[in-house]
């Protein structure tokens, strides 16, 4: 079963961070697990934006204590799935917190990466490549990661037949540069002669510019860069040339109302996962 002890994996279908937990689900024929009562091989699913550390808001709570116990005591396999384990056991003794048997367990985790699954597709993108993805695709999903950025570093894999980028060149950097539309072309070609036989996703979207987005979503103090409507022109730059997107009514609909419909709960500027491209619908 797939778990998280600290955090429960969220219930809502339209939860970004239950996107990546609903994929590792798929990915490993494993059900997700949002309680105690722990059995069988246990796989430790961090979190979409685990950033190295622990955040709890209300404290090491009876709860997690519970479930740190039963995992101890689990005879049965621990996996860590996409990072090696986190030191918790060090974290938690910092809050003044000791699981007896906790570190030696966690020592004894085996790492999971998506890259080792046994499957056929191999998506490579940003925070958005979980959408596109294929049914059971690995998906080397690089948060933050820009189209421009993976060109110069030379860091998207060879072998990747699904290629998600371009949504926050769009979002931040595009604009700021001297003439937005050839700098935008020079990256779709260069995407193009590298990747001849890799599919293209359509970057996002331009959602409504009100919403609120996360202080992590921003770029030098702004949550885009740019009008709406120059972003969207962008946008529609990039479809002539990408393969796999939304239903077309999304890029013309009103922003506030794609937002509502296709995007998750609450400030992101990501996909419900109710709009996953497995869901259906999508052109590819």
């Amino acid at each position: 079963m797939i778990i998280n002890p600290f955090t429960p994996i969220p219930k809502s279908n339209k939860s970004h961070v239950k996107g990546w937990a609903l994929h590792w689900s798929e990915s490993i024929d494993q059900p997700i697990h949002r309680e105690g009562n722990y059995s069988g091989d246990l796989y430790l699913e961090h979190g979409v934006n685990f950033g190295g550390s622990l955040n709890l808001f209300g404290g090491v709570t009876c709860e997690i204590i519970d479930n740190l116990k039963q995992l101890v005591a689990s005879p049965d396999k621990l996996y860590s799935l996409d990072i090696p384990m986190p030191d918790y056991d060090a974290m938690l003794k910092k809050r003044g917190v000791e699981i007896p048997g906790l570190k030696e367990k966690l020592a004894n985790a085996i790492t999971l990466t998506q890259q080792e699954l046994p499957l056929k597709h191999l998506t490579y993108g940003d925070s958005h490549a979980t959408a596109y993805a294929p049914y059971k695709s690995r998906i080397i999903r690089v948060n933050g990661q820009t189209l421009y950025g993976a060109l110069k570093d030379n860091k998207i894999p060879k072998d990747a037949d699904l290629i998600v980028l371009g949504s926050i060149d769009i979002r931040h950097h595009l604009m700021r540069q001297p003439d937005p539309r050839e700098a935008s072309m020079e990256m779709i070609k260069e995407l193009q002669s590298r990747y001849p036989d890799a599919k293209l996703g359509t970057p996002v979207p331009i959602e409504h510019e009100e919403r609120r987005i996360p202080k992590t979503g921003h770029y030098k103090g702004t949550p885009f860069f740019g009008s709406r409507q120059d972003r969207q022109a962008l946008t529609s730059l990039f479809k002539a040339y990408t393969h796999v997107r939304l239903p077309d009514v999304c890029y013309i609909m009103d922003g506030k109302a794609y937002a509502d419909e296709y995007m998750e709960l609450g400030s992101s500027v990501h996909i419900a996962p109710t709009h996953y491209r497995r869901v259906g619908g999508w052109r590819v």
